[in-house]
């Protein structure tokens, strides 16, 4: 469960409850440490294309949405013991190995006789196109 209120954990923790499924300790997570918190603030008003100022309130990350201690964890979720549990069965599941050093691109489905760079040439016309409409040699450029 994904909380930011006390109050809210426990009505989602009940509400698990009634219906016999498990829960599991969450936290949403948009930086690193907490004195990150503005760049991601910063990195909303690039994504949007307005001033720092101007970033709406719902297109920012919530409170607190950094990797936590596991001190902090236990403290913000002492209330739920098997939620917290929970985190250890989950992370003895998982099991990822991605060797480092080497560059690891997503698989993307291209038409045949279509490489990366015809594919994204494409994709950023078709954007170009969406913004400002006719595609002068000035936005071609």
């Amino acid at each position: 469960m994904q909380l930011h209120k006390p109050e809210s954990a426990a009505s989602l923790a009940a509400l698990a409850a009634a219906h016999s499924l498990p829960t599991v300790a969450a936290s949403p997570v948009y930086y690193l440490t907490p004195n990150q918190a503005p760049l991601q603030r910063t990195l909303s008003a690039m994504r949007l294309n307005c001033r720092i100022e101007a970033v709406p309130q719902d297109q920012l990350a919530p409170p607190q949405a950094h990797f936590h201690t596991a001190a902090e964890f236990q403290a913000r979720f002492a209330a739920f013991p098997a939620a917290l549990s929970n985190i250890t069965e989950i992370t003895e599941r998982c099991n990822l190995i991605l060797p480092l050093g080497e560059a690891h691109y997503p698989e993307i489905g291209l038409h045949p006789g279509e490489t990366a760079d015809s594919h994204l040439r494409k994709l950023a016309e078709s954007g170009a196109q969406t913004r400002y409409g006719s595609l002068t040699p000035e936005i071609r450029a």
